[in-house]
């Protein structure tokens, strides 16, 4: 099953279009409320190093920040190839290609909803 962009909270938008200004790529939303999940969404982002995945972390970060919340836990910064962020009811897994490739994690999940992403988020007409 596929859901529409539109159906993710602002605040989620939010955080893949300033993930998109770092040139995240190949992004994909899980919606696990449906599944009874420990989270409303599972995000797994792609990036092309690890300063380029610390990079999309930050911005996810500030985005958060600005709207004054602060991620309950942050994991792997300093080696930088898997960036997890957990804000409790959205996930971020920010991994450069051959780590998310060895894990699979978006396979833990096969029967949660997927949001397809495209490239760029357009801006939202209500903000």
């Amino acid at each position: 099953m596929t859901e529409s962009l539109l159906s993710l909270p602002i605040r989620l938008r939010g955080a893949i279009m300033a993930a998109q200004s770092k040139k995240s790529f190949r992004i994909k939303v899980l919606h696990l409320q449906p599944l009874q999940g420990f989270a409303d969404y599972m995000i797994f982002l792609g990036g092309g190093s690890d300063r380029q995945n610390r990079a999309i972390a930050d911005a996810i970060s500030e985005h958060f920040k600005d709207l004054g919340e602060y991620p309950l836990a942050v994991e792997g910064m300093e080696e930088g190839n898997w960036v997890a962020l957990d804000f409790s009811d959205l996930v971020f897994h920010v991994m450069n290609e051959e780590t998310r490739r060895f894990y699979a994690l978006e396979n833990l999940w096969k029967d949660a909803p997927k949001i397809e992403i495209p490239e760029e988020i357009p801006p939202n007409p209500l903000n």
